[in-house]
């Protein structure tokens, strides 16, 4: 490994490893070890408000991810269909089947551009 441990002092406790003093090998440099499960470090926040990270733009992704829902459902129905009987389902307008399948195809062909684009 790259650490060294040394004046190592196991006393059983989480309370040890502050004591303990570790050296990266390479750089002969001290560095602090991580914490252990279930010790935080570093400064505490105020209130759960200042984690969420929400952004006006969420909304609109989230609007996007739920036609895309819709429009992928559409065209899982009409593959069983297709593949259950051979044509396309009775209920289903030839229309509809058809913005489901254009709107998949402009789904992902946008998803791909904001991946390229971010």
């Amino acid at each position: 490994g790259d650490f060294d441990a040394t004046k190592n002092t196991r006393r059983g406790n989480a309370l040890a490893f502050q004591h303990r003093r570790y050296t990266n090998v390479r750089t002969r440099k001290e560095v602090q070890p991580a914490a252990p499960f279930g010790v935080q470090r570093g400064p505490r926040r105020k209130d759960a408000s200042s984690r969420l990270n929400a952004r006006p733009q969420d909304n609109l992704v989230s609007g996007i991810a739920e036609i895309g829902l819709g429009f992928s459902l559409g065209v899982l129905w009409s593959e069983y269909s297709i593949a259950s009987t051979g044509c396309g389902p009775l209920n289903f307008s030839d229309v509809l089947e058809r913005v489901c399948y254009q709107g998949i195809i402009a789904l992902a062909g946008l998803a791909l551009f904001n991946r390229i684009v971010t």
